[in-house]
């Protein structure tokens, strides 16, 4: 567990001086990519809900159609549920490297999970309830992490995706350092995944969605070199790395025969890394606007079938943070609803919301909002500024 960040003692008392002027990413382009993370996620799951373990025979483009009464059309599944938790804490600037932090996110897992009967991975499932039974006297993050070591120690099957499936929103929260981002993903993923081919495969996605927010390059035209997926392979230890650049190399090099069982972490990785090659490919050939890019590599996840709401939505996630919220295609965002009762403009809040947070800390995100009627405003007063490249944001 990473010990807690210093603090910053010449941290300013007002919020507009958190924002300065930069040569990287200009603060309106940054916002409304970070801002379509989770509704890009959500339009994933909302469209692969209903084509879920059936025989991938789709033609065209998927339709949000729910899933057998579960789910209604345009209704987000549970992974995207699990990564509002994570938002509604990180939002707040909390480090997540903490255990005050951890136990935050820990607590609203587990106040989801008996929300309702929920469709989830079993690792998840057995950790959340065995952490339910748990009477000892332990902080819940470290009874979350006893239930995942023992799950793990008793059949060594924790490698699946379902860490991997919420942990888009962990790539916006520290969005200026690519290895708190990376040791936040880990504390995060370890909560209910012990096998590190979970936390490895969660790093390397989480960081391709950093990248893609901060880049510098405008136009949605440039998506195809802001999305690098294997740029967090670095994030690794240095053992992992050559294993992990040979599972994505062979991803891009067969994209065209995907995994057959994408359940699994390496293996969910590995199918959008060929969902990726095979837009980008297609790119090539005709250029296709952030929008028809959308369209086109959330169909294929969908067509893959398999776990077809976690493929769709961990693409639906990687191009909103390369083509941002605005060439998400409306008439996906305007269906999107889901627990806790929330639609697409939630979503985006929450998103710009923690990527802002993770930048100037509680303190600071709490002078942020005082000073402006909404975080959009404060956008739009400073469409071209940068935010303040503080790395020691208060808890």
């Amino acid at each position: 567990m990473a010990e807690a960040r210093d603090k910053n003692p010449e941290r300013t008392d007002q919020a507009h001086n958190l924002i300065r002027r930069g040569g990287q990413a200009p603060l309106a382009i940054m916002a409304d990519r970070a801002s379509g993370v989770l509704v890009g996620q959500a339009c994933g799951n909302a469209l692969g809900v209903g084509y879920e373990f059936k025989t991938p025979t789709l033609e065209g483009i998927p339709r949000m159609q729910g899933a057998n009464g579960r789910l209604s059309p345009g209704e987000w599944s549970e992974a995207t549920q699990l990564g509002i938790c994570i938002a509604e804490v990180a939002v707040t600037g909390i480090d997540l490297t903490t255990e005050e932090g951890l136990d935050a996110v820990a607590t609203r897992f587990l106040a989801w999970y008996h929300g309702g009967t929920r469709k989830i991975d079993a690792p998840t499932r057995v950790v959340l309830e065995t952490t339910s039974n748990d009477i000892s006297n332990m902080n819940p993050a470290r009874k979350m992490r006893s239930a995942a070591a023992y799950f793990h120690l008793r059949t060594r099957r924790t490698s699946g995706a379902g860490t991997l499936s919420r942990c888009a929103i962990l790539g916006l929260t520290r969005i200026k350092d690519p290895q708190w981002t990376a040791e936040s993903v880990r504390a995060v993923s370890e909560l209910t995944h012990v096998d590190p081919l979970a936390s490895e495969a969660a790093v390397i996605y989480a960081e391709a969605i950093r990248r893609a927010v901060t880049d510098p390059l405008p136009g949605e035209e440039t998506w195809v070199n802001r999305i690098n997926l294997g740029a967090g392979i670095a994030l690794l230890p240095t053992a992992r790395r050559e294993q992990w650049h040979e599972w994505l190399q062979q991803a891009e090099e067969t994209y065209f025969k995907p995994p057959r069982d994408n359940t699994y972490a390496v293996t969910a990785l590995q199918a959008v890394a060929g969902i990726l090659q095979a837009v980008k490919i297609e790119h090539a050939g005709m250029p296709l606007s952030g929008q028809d890019a959308f369209r086109r590599a959330t169909s294929l996840a969908v067509q893959l079938g398999g776990a077809t709401d976690t493929i769709a939505g961990l693409v639906g996630a990687l191009f909103a943070s390369g083509i941002g919220l605005a060439q998400i295609p409306a008439d996906l965002q305007t269906r999107l609803h889901g627990w806790p009762g929330l639609k697409a403009d939630a979503l985006s809040e929450m998103g710009l919301g923690t990527a802002l947070a993770g930048v100037v800390g509680t303190h600071g995100m709490a002078r942020m909002i005082a000073s402006a009627s909404s975080l959009n405003d404060l956008i739009a007063a400073h469409p071209d500024a940068e935010l303040d490249t503080v790395t020691t944001p208060e808890p």
